[in-house]
């Protein structure tokens, strides 16, 4: 597949070395451990390193990748994720850059402060949250997220949150979306898969009076038609993730072809796969 469009990959997952194998210890990783018991698991796995994504860029001739790690919650598992993060951009700036991934539960979270406190590199894009920090909201937990996000928005970085359809958990996800992103004026958000429908669940008068500046990435290879309910408020709002190597498809092009057949204007494909994200991020 030839590429004629420029394109900005905003949502690219990688493992560290160490976990890119069927058998690694995923005791207390609940998350990882869903994930690993994924149908095209191997292959996700062999694709999941810097190897392969350089050969991508390569291939399809992708201007820049924005990488980050999965959900894991043990603290050494963590560490190890964004270490491994911090060399990929490390060792190729200016082709990649990182969304580093943060935690409030136990030990993540005095680790996540000071791993924000410390970074320093411009290549470091923002700190995507974990949702399971959302699961329980009782006021110490409530005062950590908010400690977090402060941090976060003082370095002038991006907080992504995780986008989830209602019927993928068991906590009113989208709610507390909702009322964080209104707490927070709106300022340097990135929602992955299409704000888990947020954009087709709320009336259109109330998305406008809240989500003015918050960005949503593609990676809804399972729910497509998503993306193709974009309307002219969203266009410039949308950018392209693909969520890989961890979405519906064996391999990358399938994503592209995807994108490419879906009923919307070249004008608004364009926005999505490149101006958007060159504009905002």
């Amino acid at each position: 597949m030839i590429r004629k469009n420029k394109i900005i990959e905003s949502e690219f997952r990688l493992i560290f070395p160490s976990a890119r194998n069927l058998y690694y210890d995923l005791k207390k990783e609940p998350v990882v451990k869903k994930i690993y018991g994924h149908k095209k698991i191997k292959t996700s796995l062999r694709q999941a390193n810097i190897k392969n994504l350089l050969k991508i860029k390569k291939q399809f001739k992708i201007d820049k990748i924005f990488i980050s790690g999965l959900a894991w919650k043990k603290n050494d598992n963590l560490k190890k994720n964004n270490e491994y993060l911090i060399n990929c951009i490390s060792n190729y700036p200016n082709l990649l850059m990182a969304f580093l991934n943060v935690d409030i539960n136990g030990k993540n979270y005095d680790y996540s402060l000071k791993l924000i406190r410390e970074q320093k590199s411009k290549f470091i894009k923002g700190y995507e949250i974990h949702d399971s920090s959302f699961v329980n909201l009782n006021k110490r937990n409530k005062k950590k997220i908010s400690s977090l996000l402060h941090l976060i928005k003082k370095k002038g970085k991006f907080i992504r949150l995780v986008g989830r359809h209602p019927h993928q958990t068991n906590i009113n996800l989208l709610k507390i979306y909702i009322n964080l992103i209104k707490d927070n004026n709106d300022k340097k958000f990135i929602i992955t898969a299409m704000g888990g429908g947020l954009t087709n669940y709320m009336s259109l008068k109330l998305f406008k009076k809240i989500f003015k500046k918050t960005l949503f990435t593609t990676s809804v290879s399972a729910t497509s038609e998503f993306i193709e309910n974009i309307d002219d408020y969203l266009k410039d709002k949308v950018i392209f993730g693909s969520d890989y190597p961890f979405n519906h498809f064996k391999y990358y092009n399938s994503f592209l072809k995807l994108i490419e057949k879906l009923d919307i204007t070249k004008k608004k494909k364009n926005m999505i796969m490149y101006s958007n994200a060159k504009k905002n991020l």
